[in-house]
């Protein structure tokens, strides 16, 4: 009988031990899981917080045309609600950059018909800011029988472009014929 006692006890500290062991453990994987969870929302928390700071800075830039009071012109407005860093801007004939606007204008009207500086006001944007709610006046002049012959030959044959990024360094390019800007690596 001696011999049972002696073995009963000699084990009851052993599983003792053990089970402290056990709790440890247990203690131990629970708190591995709680900070990989803490870490996951952390994570998700940084991410929402940046997606959050580039939506309140995102630039919006539409190439527009207009006609009013006897005047043409082709702007670039921009309707989001952060700065627009207008990193390149293009005109472009028949696919191809344009090298200036009198040379554009006389191959479209021809020599003959053409219009100088003298008629239209240009500017180029490129390197620019435009803030938010601004528009930019790129190209404008007045509409009569000269102008107008530029205007309907044009119509088919000159694209504009333009990239921008925002302050985060998030880049878009337009055009003057699409529907929307295109979100891009970077501007050339």
């Amino acid at each position: 009988m001696s011999d049972i006692e002696e073995t009963e006890d000699s084990t009851a500290p052993e599983t003792a031990t053990r089970n402290r062991m056990d709790l440890n453990s247990i203690a131990t994987i629970g708190a591995v899981i709680l900070s990989i969870v803490a870490i996951s929302i952390s994570l998700l928390e940084v991410t929402t917080m940046r997606t959050q700071q580039r939506a309140a800075v995102w630039p919006y830039i539409m190439i527009t045309q207009s006609y009013s009071q006897g005047t043409f012109a082709i702007s670039l407005q921009n309707k989001g609600v952060g700065p627009a860093l207008v990193k390149d801007f293009s005109i472009l004939l028949d696919g191809e950059p344009a090298p200036d606007l009198d040379k554009l204008i006389a191959e479209v009207v021809g020599e003959e018909d053409a219009f100088s500086y003298d008629i239209y006001r240009a500017s180029n944007p490129s390197n620019g800011v435009i803030s938010p709610r601004e528009s930019v006046n790129i190209f404008s002049f007045p509409i009569n029988d000269v102008t107008n012959v530029f205007l309907q030959r044009a119509a088919n044959r000159v694209e504009i472009t333009a990239c921008y990024c925002s302050i985060h360094d998030q880049c878009w390019e337009t055009s003057l014929t699409a529907s929307s800007a295109s979100e891009v690596k970077s501007c050339k």
